[in-house]
């Protein structure tokens, strides 16, 4: 062969903002054994490299006559989660409970199926609600019957990604 010819197999983060990528070189043509330098990194026989976050990562692939393939490997993040909460707070002197709506945006992330959890000041779980199409997960759901207090709601999609929302009174 006449040259050395490589490709970068990428897996991408399986949520946004996670540090789980990764890249593998592979080698196609060329006299082995090959070097790699990954990033910048300098050659070593290292050809998978993991724990990486969203970016655009060079490499070089040497054979052992010195001729290289240069190359880069783009390792993608996912949309992240986003959410939207509005609380029907209690009125003054009403015996009438509140409730909080949750939907995504549209402009949502995540895989179907979402579980979306309510939880009071304590952190215990007081109502749960699993959207299982993207669709219905866009659609508003309503926890009824909430006491005066915060609240916090998580989503969480079928891959673990998940949002937590700050206090909601």
């Amino acid at each position: 062969p006449d040259g050395v010819t490589a490709n970068a197999v990428v897996v991408n983060q399986t949520c946004n903002g996670d540090k789980d990528g990764s890249v593998k070189l592979v080698a196609l043509t060329g006299v082995g054994p090959f070097k790699y330098n990954f990033d910048g990194k300098g050659f070593v026989d290292q050809f998978i490299y993991g724990g990486l976050t969203a970016g655009t990562y060079s490499y070089i692939v040497q054979d052992s006559k010195g001729c290289e393939f240069s190359g880069t490997a783009d390792v993608l993040a996912p949309d992240p989660i986003v959410l939207y909460t509005f609380a029907h707070g209690i009125t003054c002197n009403s015996t009438q409970p509140g409730s909080m709506d949750v939907k995504l945006e549209t402009t949502s992330g995540g895989t179907a199926p979402f579980t979306f959890y309510l939880y009071d000041n304590t952190m215990t779980v007081k109502a749960t609600h699993i959207a299982s199409t993207r669709a219905d997960a866009l659609l508003i759901h309503n926890f009824p019957g909430l006491d005066f207090g915060d609240y916090f709601v998580t989503v969480v999609d079928v891959n673990g990604c998940k949002i937590e929302s700050t206090a909601i009174r």
